[in-house]
């Protein structure tokens, strides 16, 4: 069953338009009511009649042109309106996970795979928007036909109460039944969806090593095992809402059976006429197809369920340490939100110091700390150069200096301000790292996304690293048409325009060539000259003009103090 966070959720995406809910509720029924009531109408009319004339039925029809007409309005306008207002209200569910999502911490990507993301915002959501967007609009149709076709026929004769209870109880026992099963296989289905899309999207980005290892036919082969437990799935939910379906047949066929039995006896009983037995018999036959529709639609929507309960999920994760949700977020899920009221702009400091204090990181499922008892005090237009041999903790301490993995003790501040926002504090820093970033587009979207500068701004920019391509170039996904020292120097470009008080160069000129490094270096020591920089390296030439260097040994501080010093110490170590 689903958790009652699930049930707030919907309340929540949906709370907003409650208002305009009930009342195309009740504007749905009655234009659904008045639609079936013409059967009424006309039976009454016949049965009461001694003859048909002219009269009569001119009469008739400007009764059921009038109702017809009433009803189409109605329905029409319930079925347009609860369509638009459902598909706004689940987007919205949308929006809020993606809030949520993109301020989760590293380590959250860390342990899930691509695809299993990507399952969540394509293939659950894709459930849950195609059934509560028109879908709901013929679900609440469906109960409003066989809460009609009830008041109708029971008006005829309180006797037909008997068997649309009988028939709507055994309709809800076979569903409850079945509903267990189909909840468990369409569950197993949604899980069993996400391994061959996740192995799938790993393969795609690993395409170029796959074809160079020539493995492509076992990632095919692995493909083919997921997929084929998946459609396996897909194939046991099928055989259930067959054998649901056929139940809900075998009684469909003994409510008409009844209801005909009776209606028998009450017209030689001389009760009700010929031609309210037919309203009867007629509307018996669309109340089974409405129930059997209702429990149909109704075992689907466990479908969609899943999916709200998949995103439920990952709305309710905890953010980043000390990150919040922004104020536009409109759904309480116990995270720490922005203030609604609208902020004053926050200016960065004249100069800036960044404090470590006594830090100590510790990844999850990790025996021994990586960073142990560091700390380092960095000021304004420092140089700071950090060495260390490979797995020393030099990468950890830039993603610690960046908070991006929460850490066990210490603290991390800019100017000693504790209660500085995580947005405002990634603010003060601009990054190049080998772990470049590109999105499929021109490349002044790939610089400046939100259109905050101007064309000749930009190109001045990219002049200045020694790019000139235009702004109008397309880059393909992750910049694979770029080469690595491009890619190194437009993010250098990046950090000019971002105009931040500390620069973090992790490794950046790694695997780039003496060009691009001599450009790279030249900007470090002209134009960004003025800042704070922290410079991670394995080339020693590159921190040797630094004001002071960090020598990183097992998670600690081995050495620290001017360049020739430290590099001297750490040569001689081997």
């Amino acid at each position: 069953m689903p958790s009652n966070t699930v049930y707030n959720t919907l309340y929540q995406a949906f709370r907003k338009y409650m208002v305009a809910i009930v009342f195309l509720l009740a504007l749905g029924f009655c234009g659904r009511f008045f639609l079936l009531y013409n059967s009424k109408i006309i039976a009454q009319t016949l049965d009461s009649s001694p003859g048909i004339t002219h009269e009569l039925l001119q009469s008739l029809l400007i009764k059921l042109m009038l109702v017809l007409s009433l009803s189409f309005v109605m329905a029409t306008t319930f079925r347009i309106a609860i369509s638009r207002l459902a598909s706004y209200a689940v987007s919205k569910i949308y929006d809020e996970t993606t809030l949520r999502v993109s301020r989760y911490p590293l380590a959250f990507f860390d342990r899930q795979p691509a695809g299993k993301i990507t399952s969540r915002f394509s293939s659950d959501y894709g459930n849950l928007f195609r059934l509560f967007g028109g879908p709901l609009a013929e679900f609440l149709s469906i109960i409003f036909d066989v809460i009609a076709i009830a008041i109708i026929t029971i008006s005829i004769h309180p006797f037909f109460f008997v068997p649309l209870c009988l028939a709507t109880l055994s309709f809800y026992g076979i569903h409850k039944y079945n509903q267990k099963e189909l909840r468990r296989a369409r569950s197993q289905v949604a899980w069993l969806r996400a391994p061959s899309v996740a192995h799938f999207s790993e393969t795609v980005q690993g395409a170029t090593n796959i074809k160079l290892a020539n493995s492509s036919s076992q990632f095919i082969q692995r493909f083919n095992s997921l997929d084929q437990i998946f459609v396996s799935a897909k194939e046991t939910v099928f055989k259930r809402v067959f054998i649901f379906s056929a139940q809900l047949n075998i009684m469909s066929f003994g409510l008409f059976i009844l209801n005909g039995v009776l209606s028998i006896y009450l017209m030689n009983k001389n009760i009700i006429g010929i031609g309210q037995v037919s309203v009867v018999l007629s509307y018996t036959f669309l109340a089974t197809q409405a129930l059997q529709m209702f429990f149909e639609w109704f075992s689907q929507f466990d479908e969609a369920m899943i999916g709200v309960q998949r995103m439920d999920e990952y709305l309710r994760l905890p953010l980043e340490s000390e990150a919040r949700l922004p104020a536009q977020a409109e759904f309480f899920t116990g995270q720490a939100q922005e203030s609604r009221t609208v902020p004053t702009k926050l200016k960065q400091a004249s100069t800036n110091q960044l404090h470590i204090k006594n830090l100590t990181l510790k990844y999850a499922n990790q025996a021994e700390p990586t960073l142990k008892e560091i700390s380092l005090d960095v000021y304004q237009g420092q140089k700071v150069g950090i060495i260390g041999k490979t797995g020393s903790g030099k990468s950890s301490l830039i993603s610690a200096i960046m908070k991006l993995y929460p850490y066990s003790s210490g603290s991390i501040s800019i100017n000693e301000d504790s209660d500085m926002s995580l947005d405002y504090y990634r603010s003060h820093f601009a990054v190049v790292s080998q772990d470049t970033f590109f999105i499929q587009g021109p490349l002044r979207e790939n610089i400046d996304l939100f259109n905050l500068y101007s064309d000749e701004k930009l190109t001045e920019i990219l002049n200045r690293v020694g790019i000139h391509l235009s702004l109008a170039h397309h880059i393909e996904e992750r910049g694979l048409n770029l080469s690595f020292g491009e890619k190194q120097l437009i993010s250098l470009a990046r950090c000019l325009l971002k105009d931040a008080p500390f620069i973090i160069l992790d490794e950046a000129t790694a695997n780039i060539d003496p060009r691009s490094e001599a450009i790279l270096t030249e900007t470090l020591e002209t134009a960004l000259k003025d800042k704070t920089q922290i410079i991670v390296a394995h080339r020693l030439v590159t921190i040797e003009n630094c004001h002071q260097l960090i020598w990183i040994e097992n998670g600690q501080i081995k050495k620290s103090g001017p360049p020739k010093e430290v590099l001297e110490a750490f040569i001689t170590s081997g």
